[in-house]
């Protein structure tokens, strides 16, 4: 009803009873009665950040529900206790008498049992029902539900395949057949061709079955529009004969259809794939694998196959047709969500099990296959939607594959010979012609590129007058196409060369000086994926190493620093063990060597060491570099005597941790050794001996990984399911770990970082407050209001309604450093204490430079502020975010002395 008034009366909200006052949040109906019914719209309720009184409403497209600002205006609907009579008139209810009303229809259900034929001639019911959406399904089955049980628990609907093609249709009102934009068929169906279609009064109810339109005897749905009720266009089809936006090259159709196809065959990729497979390959386009929404689709699918290959070539090609869906409960459907319209499995196989996605042979048949074979596959993609170009894709000229060769249609015009220099250019000749097929293809192919009759140049060519005309690749003149009656024509005088016509297919010849477009054929066809290269069974490390990727990294942090080492005796020491100071390859690797510092305190040495730092240890060149802001005037600075060498920052109260920083290669830290895997005795499948376990932990934390096509809100959701939030990430260490098991994994995943405003600032969705950041290049300029981790473990900020392969959930541990907050026994100021200290934020306000802040609190009897460990940093930062933008800097009891590390001046606060 509401769906109704909404579409009635035009209008795209309008609010409705539903609001909360309370927290937690609680909602009600405004008339007191409970809440035992919700239809919210994607990514709703979204009361994160929703103070106050929460209101509710419906939207036009489906009625989905919202939150709004209740201080918006919109439209509203009333409703009140009716008084119910015990009769309503036909004038009333808009129904004659017997007919049930819901929308702008009226239904009747026909008790006596007929065939197909006499039920829907328009006698015993001026038209049977058509099924447009869910809800009209759920009225229809509380209708056939109080039937009670009888002795035929079937009810003919009005959708057939009139014409016996598989291609199931409703038969109107206005005797026009119209195609199905909703289905519900049973497991199993549609069974066959030519049947006419029941839904059935027995468990499951309402599921839909085609039967014998001539033989089998069941009731009847009736349905006709109510009497005052102004005709709907609802059911107004498109006009396929219109033209519409074109396909992108590459990608085919024709003009009557709505979207554009491609064919992927073992020619042209590097293997055939799984039904998955194929279908995450066609989705990397934006593309799904193709459906058939109507017969005209598969027709010109057909047509295109047969003639793209030989005729006896038995190919099957993976279709978006499958079962795999738990809850269609066995039924198949496509993975596009087109309605299921067609029949196209053989009865023989539709009951199979085992077989559960199908593939599209080139004689016109859909046959059922175990989703794991490997295949050949088709896409699909709407026309006016610009396919994505994927990492492993190739995007070159439209060529286009014929039976072994590929074509390409040049239009630009120009002469022959030059045609020759560009199609050699691109490892082609300009196109022979060997048979009336090729023919065909050909002149279909430039009268559909043509927008006006025009003439192509072909490969024949004659230099003198008394020649005949040849092939410029030495081929045999067996097939030919001559205007007129003239067979293997010599030209007038001086060089000629042919052509072919677009409007009529023939050939004539002309001066090979004129400008025309042109035709290139190439024998030797071009592959248009890419390899990506995966990882390589790998070999084993010492006892002790760590194993990643084909490395072997050994940490080497002694709790005692009498025991840490200069870079020249680290590297000594590496050498002891056959390898080398660390060179880090890429973003994957640092945040590898990074994840394993976690609860040590010094700085470790890498392999990086010269006069230009361009060059790693073991003579790489520096590809990756991860330089502290700080470092950068000392980067290829030729005229600086003294070399310094370089290490990893590992200080986790400092936002630049695991930065790199040049110091004296005499000073004392810990160190990283790399050395390669050993394949000679035993070669390993990483993901076998590594495999990623669904719950991870690292220090204090819990991860769990979800996969499945999702949104952010979705993925919130799931999380929350299990006991979990989406992850927030809180410092270098985390983001290296959740780094590696990203790439590990292979795709993004959702974050927990989201904004509520246009922009800034993003907000953890369990409440953690941002201190710590790891954006892509300028990622926060760019558009979308939900972040996700990429596989360099970038974050990324996306459309929250962006579908991704997985999410971060995280169980926070409890924060017991927390509970030791309270206030200190200090009376003259305000002092709160943490751990064993007590701190003063009063002092932030005070504008005084570093030598008077020392002096300030030394009065105070107290020193100045030092940071010793990740709690108390945190605990300052969660202090100073109370006073907002106000304080934006203090002095730490830290200061520099030139070529040496930081020298504290005192090492605590007040007692």
């Amino acid at each position: 009803m509401l769906i109704n008034l909404l579409q009635y009366e035009n209008v795209t909200d309008t609010w409705i009873g539903l609001s909360c006052n309370k927290t937690p949040v609680d909602f009600e109906w405004s008339d007191g009665s409970a809440v035992i019914f919700t239809y919210w719209n994607k990514q709703e309720p979204n009361i994160l950040q929703k103070k106050g009184q929460i209101c509710v409403s419906a939207q036009q497209h489906e009625g989905r529900w919202k939150i709004k600002n209740c201080k918006s205006r919109y439209f509203y609907i009333c409703k009140r206790r009716g008084n119910i009579g015990n009769h309503i008139s036909e004038v009333e209810s808009g129904c004659p008498e017997g007919w049930e009303r819901h929308g702008a229809y009226c239904y009747k259900v026909d008790t006596i049992p007929r065939s197909f034929e006499h039920a829907s001639n328009g006698y015993y019911c001026p038209s049977l029902a058509t099924i447009t959406s869910r809800f009209e399904q759920g009225f229809l089955n509380s209708m056939i539900h109080h039937q009670g049980n009888t002795d035929s628990p079937y009810f003919w609907i009005a959708l057939q395949d009139l014409n016996n093609i598989g291609e199931y249709t409703w038969l109107t009102e206005d005797r026009k057949h119209h195609l199905a934009i909703y289905t519900n068929w049973r497991k199993y169906q549609p069974r066959y061709p030519g049947g006419c279609v029941v839904i059935r009064q027995e468990e499951p109810i309402g599921m839909w079955e085609v039967k014998n339109c001539a033989t089998f005897m069941a009731k009847s749905l009736c349905k006709q529009e109510a009497s005052f009720h102004e005709k709907s266009d609802s059911n107004k089809q498109p006009n396929y004969e219109e033209s519409f936006n074109s396909c992108m090259p590459g990608w085919e159709s024709d003009h009557y259809l709505l979207n554009c196809y491609k064919v992927f065959h073992s020619e042209k990729v590097l293997m055939k794939r799984t039904w998955e497979e194929a279908e995450t390959l066609c989705q990397d386009f934006g593309a799904h694998l193709a459906s058939f929404k109507q017969v005209l689709e598969e027709e010109f699918l057909n047509k295109l196959l047969n003639t793209m290959f030989h005729i006896d070539d038995e190919r099957q090609f993976w279709i978006g047709f499958s079962k795999r869906n738990p809850l269609s409960g066995g039924s198949w459907e496509w993975s596009d969500g087109t309605p299921v319209s067609s029949a196209f499995l053989e009865k023989a196989s539709i009951e199979d099990n085992v077989k559960n996605c199908a593939a599209y042979k080139t004689n016109g048949t859909v046959l059922p296959l175990h989703c794991n074979s490997e295949h050949e596959w088709i896409c699909k993609i709407p026309k006016g939607v610009k396919p994505k170009t994927p990492q492993w894709y190739i995007n070159e000229l439209p060529w286009f594959y014929y039976q072994g060769a590929e074509y390409l249609f040049y239009g630009s015009p120009s002469n022959w010979d030059s045609f020759q220099f560009v199609c050699g250019w691109l490892r082609g000749d300009i196109a022979t012609i060997q048979s009336s097929q090729e023919q065909e293809f050909i002149q279909n192919r430039i009268k559909k590129i043509s927008k006006k009759s025009s003439n192509w140049w072909i490969a024949l060519h004659s230099e003198l007058p008394s020649e005949e005309f040849r092939w410029t690749d030495g081929s045999l003149l067996s097939y030919q196409n001559w205007a007129g009656d003239q067979e293997r024509p010599k030209p007038a005088q001086g060089p000629k060369c042919a052509f072919i016509s677009s409007q009529t297919g023939q050939w004539g010849f002309a001066n090979c000086t004129i400008s025309l477009p042109c035709i290139c054929k190439r024998q030797n066809v071009q592959i248009t994926e890419r390899e990506i290269l995966k990882e390589e069974y790998q070999g084993t490390c010492p006892k002790g190493w760590l194993y990643f990727g084909f490395k072997c990294f050994l940490v080497q942090i002694p709790k005692d620093s009498a025991h840490l080492k200069s870079w020249h005796s680290a590297q000594k020491t590496c050498s002891y063990y056959d390898a080398s100071l660390v060179s880090v390859e890429n973003e994957v690797e640092q945040a590898f060597i990074a994840m394993n510092l976690l609860g040590h305190k010094s700085n470790v040495w890498i392999g990086l060491q010269s006069d230009s730092y361009e060059k790693w240890l073991n003579g790489q060149q520096v590809e990756y570099a991860n330089w502290s802001p700080a470092q950068n005037h000392y980067i290829g600075d030729t005229e600086k005597k003294d070399v310094l060498c370089t290490s990893i920052l590992n200080n986790p109260s400092f936002s630049l941790m695991g930065k790199w920083y040049l110091e004296s290669c005499e000073n004392k830290n810990g160190f990283v050794c790399q050395k390669v895997q050993d394949t000679s005795r035993h070669i390993i499948d990483p993901s076998v001996m590594y495999p990623i376990p669904d719950t991870l932990e690292y220090a204090n934390s819990t991860y769990t990984l979800i996969d499945g096509s999702m949104t952010w809100n979705m993925a919130s959701q799931m999380c929350k399911k299990n006991g979990a939030e989406l992850v927030s990430i809180t410092d270098y260490y985390h983001q290296a770990f959740l780094t590696v098991i990203i790439n590990r994994v292979g795709y993004a995943h959702w974050i927990g970082l989201f904004t509520s405003d246009d922009g800034l600032p993003f907000e953890w969705s369990d409440g953690t407050r941002p201190f710590f950041t790891f954006w892509g290049v300028e990622e926060t300029q760019s558009p979308g209001h939900c972040a996700y981790i990429d596989t360099n473990g970038h974050w990324k900020n996306t459309d929250c309604e962006k579908l991704l392969s997985g999410a971060v959930c995280h169980i926070s541990p409890k924060n017991k450093s927390m509970e030791n907050k309270e206030l200190c026994v200090e009376k003259t100021v305000p002092w709160i204490r943490f751990d064993r200290n007590c701190y003063s934020f009063s002092t932030v306000f005070e504008n005084l430079n570093f030598y008077e802040a020392l002096e300030f609190c030394s009065r105070q009897d107290s020193n100045l502020l030092t940071i010793k460990g990740r709690d108390e940093n945190i605990f300052i930062l969660e202090e100073l975010h109370s006073f907002g933008s106000v304080v934006e800097m203090i002095w730490l009891n830290t200061h520099f002395l030139m070529d040496r590390p930081l020298i504290p001046t005192a090492f605590s606060v007040l007692q």
